[in-house]
Order: C-alpha cells, then structure tokens, then sequence
C-alpha cells in the first residue's frame, strides 16, 4: 500500500460519536447528552446539568459542513473532531432519510416531508419537557417558527449567542465555566 493510505483509512474509522467523545474530554463533569428520538440521522441535546433549562440541538455524528461547529476540549491540550449544530433551516427531520422520488412522485413526496418534519417537531418537544428545557441553542434558531411551528414555552436561539441568552440568570464567568469543555 501507498504510504499514507493505512493513516486515512484509521483516521475514518476512528471517528467517535458525541456520545464517545464526551467520555475522554475535560471539565465534562456536569455535561448531560439527552437523544432525541427522531429518524434519519441521530441528534442529541447537549447541556451542562447545572444550567439545565438551555441545550444545544447537536448532531451525533462528527462531521463538518455546516458554518457552527464544536471541538470538545481533550486531555493534553488535544481537541475532538468537528461536531455540528443543528441548523433549523437545513431539513433536519430529513438527513439520512430516503423518501419517494422528489421529481416524480411530488405530492408523495411533500406529504412524506410534512409528516416527518411534524414527527421530528414532536420528538424535541417532548424530549424538552420531559428534561425541563426552555431554552434551546440552533445555527439558524429564528427559521424555527417559520419552518416546524411555534413550541410554548419553547425559545430557539442563535448558538452563538448562548452566552448573552444566559446572562439573565447566570454570570458570564458561570457560563464560561459550565462551557469550558468546548469552543467554536
């Protein structure tokens, strides 16, 4: 074999979940991965168990793509992969789903969307009040409304502007220190 190919082929399977890299990484002690029950490709709200009312909407998987990405600080100055926020204007309910064919099964096709997308609203939903979240952190958050319909109770909020949605309850060395296990 050519030399570097036996190090691409490691490094593609070496790939962790949130799930896996949240295990190895620093000052996680309090941090807390709730699964959304959703189809298509897994999401997780990521949140610090002492700020418990605000969530990060994330992708399970590390992948890059979208302009909102977390590494999650590891030991020895090391960081993670990419891992992406969801982004509400991207058809989440959709990724890793095969419906009927756009071009020629359209009305099959919208139909198909609209329940998944009504299915994929329902799964944060429930999953947000039964942990008692209000407050959830998206790329993209103010397409929400728009995109899936409103949630009572329920606001979504640009990701990067997590630290001054917090600030009405916690102090930004509280926040900063609760969110110390990753950076943009």
């Amino acid at each position: 074999m050519a030399a570097g190919v036996d190090e691409e082929i490691d490094m593609e399977t070496m790939r962790l979940s949130i799930h896996e890299v949240i295990k190895t990484a620093v000052h996680v002690e309090d941090v807390e991965l709730i699964d959304v029950p959703v189809d298509g490709e897994p999401i997780t709200l990521l949140r610090n168990k002492a700020m418990s009312a605000f969530a990060f909407v994330m992708w399970v998987s590390e992948m890059t793509g979208t302009r909102t990405q977390m590494q999650f600080n590891l030991p020895n100055d090391a960081t993670s992969g990419y891992y992406p926020v969801v982004c509400a204007c991207c058809s989440s309910e959709l990724h890793g789903l095969k419906g009927p064919n756009s071009e020629t099964e359209k009305d099959a096709y919208k139909a198909w969307e609209e329940e998944k997308r009504a299915m994929f609203k329902g799964a944060v939903e429930a999953t947000c009040k039964a942990q008692g979240i209000n407050t959830l952190f998206m790329r993209h958050a103010h397409v929400w409304e728009k995109r899936y319909g409103r949630i009572d109770g329920i606001q979504f909020v640009e990701a990067r502007e997590f630290v001054e949605a917090m600030t009405e309850l916690y102090s930004r060395q509280t926040i900063r220190e609760g969110f110390r296990f990753f950076h943009f």
